[in-house]
């Protein structure tokens, strides 16, 4: 394409991307889970070009371009993470592969977009969009992520530098929730334009599958069983008539929670049912903007769980048996260590049994060795203790002490392999749909619990400016996420409202960051809130004491490398 051709498609593709609903019937994604680090998104667009605005004008710029054989149509986001998605597989209906367009291309088109949809804020203000904002939204929707937090920043506080009229624009576009959604999206995300070849039936469908890694680490209770793995999926564009998110459950595994939450809608979808698949569906996306998706999965108590702990309970009836007959093996001690080693060839062959996902077996890892190193461990120790016992004792007195030395022996292995059984069994139960029935009761009998809030004010000898740049190199990396901000005091209100649903553990945590700027150095406010649906009021009310601490803390010390900072600036100038 020509220099000029993306910034041309640009300007037009604001009218698309504003009237989404005109044109897209319907958005669908299917993601399913490859292992313990990937999973795979299948992103589907149905839609009828031709009820666009302005679709003429679209498509003779697109034919000027790319011929009159294709079409084109900005149907997709992607994050701005390069190297954190891979294997890109774009397909029409009939699963012909299309090429798709280059990082840089898409941020190209994107500024455009961006610009042009900032010129018409402006406008309806009674502003002009000057060529500095204009370079500035260019950057922010062509740089990095990190870049654009940082140009975020400079909408959100404009430098002292800057034009009256520069001001002005920025405030304007910053105050607008719409253009700061936009503002937000570009800054994380770019537009994809989707070139395909024409058919004669208007409506089309078209399929963008790609790989992603999964968004956390299962933590240490989900690799013992007792807990769900828990995951997220940001889609960051999802607006058309329908959206529907499916979500598979790896082999082995069953999902006990699916919540989706969107930029429009203040309640989440949310699929609490023990299944294989989840279907969540936002049957009004026109304004929804975008979505993020809570995924729980669980392993099956069908599977692994349920054989191992019953291979545990063997072993721990075999050892009680030896225990409670001990005299009779102190007589005869030939018959009980060869069914106390029949127990470990058991269970090895069990748990090295193929065919599993690898999340599963990534999660079962430490059930597998409690298995193995605990119940089997414990039958194979005291099979060879008995083993080697020594020879057949002859009268009674040395029949009674080879029998209390038996249950010397046997006691800890009976210890080892019941601890083995306890933590396998507490994983089955959790796993059963039974208990994760109750589980939901009591959660939704418990109730939501009201947080806290408190607000730092700390002052900074320096300027907003050098305030910003402290901030933005990672001395509070916690004010760098512009999902957090404004959570305090505009959570229905904001743009991006599921940056609060992403923070899905126990106690729910949002910051908001604020400059002042003053005679006398920069003001910092820093706003919390916490907020649980789980936990009881006094419980959030600790938690909120100690991160009032903590956060005190953090405060004093980025104060005082601000100040260290400046005096060796000035010993520098010196």
């Amino acid at each position: 394409m020509k220099p000029g051709d993306l910034e041309r498609l640009g300007v037009l593709c604001a009218d698309l991307l504003e009237t989404t609903d005109l044109w897209i019937h319907r958005r669908k994604e299917v993601v399913s889970i490859h292992d313990e680090g990937a999973l795979k998104r299948q992103l589907s667009v149905d839609f009828t070009l031709s009820d666009c605005p302005r679709y003429v004008e679209w498509q003779a710029l697109t034919n000027t371009i790319f011929g009159q054989k294709i079409a084109a149509a900005p149907l997709f986001f992607l994050e701005k993470r390069p190297a954190w998605l891979m294997g890109f597989d774009l397909r029409d209906e009939s699963g012909r592969t299309l090429p798709l367009m280059t990082s840089g291309d898409n941020g190209a088109l994107s500024a455009a977009a961006l610009r042009e949809l900032a010129r018409r804020c402006l406008v309806r203000k009674g502003l002009s969009l000057s060529s500095t904002v204009a370079k500035m939204l260019r950057a922010l929707a062509r740089g990095s992520r990190t870049e654009a937090e940082r140009w975020l920043r400079r909408f959100e506080f404009p430098l002292p530098s800057d034009s009256e009229e520069d001001r002005k624009a920025m405030a304007a576009l910053w105050a607008d929730d719409d253009l700061q959604w936009w503002l937000m999206t570009m800054a994380e995300s770019s537009v994809v334009l989707v070139a395909y070849e024409k058919a004669a039936a208007q409506r089309r469908v078209l399929k963008l599958g790609y790989d992603e890694p999964i968004g956390n680490q299962p933590k240490l209770w989900a690799r013992f069983g007792w807990a769900p793995f828990k995951t997220w999926i940001v889609s960051p564009f999802i607006e058309g008539e329908r959206y529907h998110l499916e979500i598979q459950a790896p082999r082995g595994m069953r999902l006990t929670r699916a919540a989706l939450i969107d930029d429009e809608h203040d309640d989440p979808q949310v699929d609490l049912d023990l299944t294989r698949r989840a279907h969540l569906y936002v049957d009004d996306a026109r304004r929804s903007g975008g979505a993020l998706t809570e995924i729980w999965l669980r392993v099956s108590g069908q599977g692994f769980l349920g054989g191992a702990g019953l291979s545990a309970l063997l072993v721990v009836l075999a050892i009680t048996a030896c225990l409670h007959w001990n005299r009779e093996i102190a007589e005869n001690p030939t018959g009980a260590p060869a069914l106390l080693l029949l127990l470990p060839a058991v269970i090895a062959s069990y748990v090295g049994r193929p065919g599993q996902h690898p999340l599963t077996t990534h999660l079962l890892s430490i059930p597998r060795w409690a298995l193995v190193l605990g119940a089997g461990g414990a039958a194979y120790y005291a099979a060879a203790r008995l083993a080697l016992a020594g020879s057949t004792p002859e009268t009674p007195t040395e029949i009674d002490d080879r029998a209390a030395a038996i249950s010397c022996w046997l006691w800890p292995a009976f210890g080892i392999a019941m601890a083995a059984f306890v933590v396998l069994s507490i994983g089955f139960l959790a796993s059963r749909s039974q208990s994760h029935t109750i589980a939901n009761r009591l959660r939704r009998a418990w109730g939501a619990r009201a947080g806290d809030r408190f607000e730092l004010t700390y002052d900074l000898p320096l300027t907003a400016a050098a305030a910003i740049g402290y901030c933005s190199g990672s001395l509070e990396p916690a004010l760098l996420s512009p999902r957090q901000r404004g959570k305090a005091t505009r959570v229905k209100s904001s743009p991006n409202r599921h940056a609060l649903f992403r923070t899905s553990g126990p106690i729910r945590w949002a910051h908001d960051f604020r400059l002042q700027p003053g005679a006398a150095g920069t003001r910092v406010v820093q706003s919390f809130v916490a907020k649980s649906k789980w936990l009881p009021a006094w419980v959030i009310a600790l938690f909120v004491a100690w991160r009032r601490r903590a956060a005190k803390r953090r405060g004093d010390q980025l104060n005082q490398r601000l100040v260290d900072a400046q005096d060796d600036s000035k010993a520098k100038d010196a």
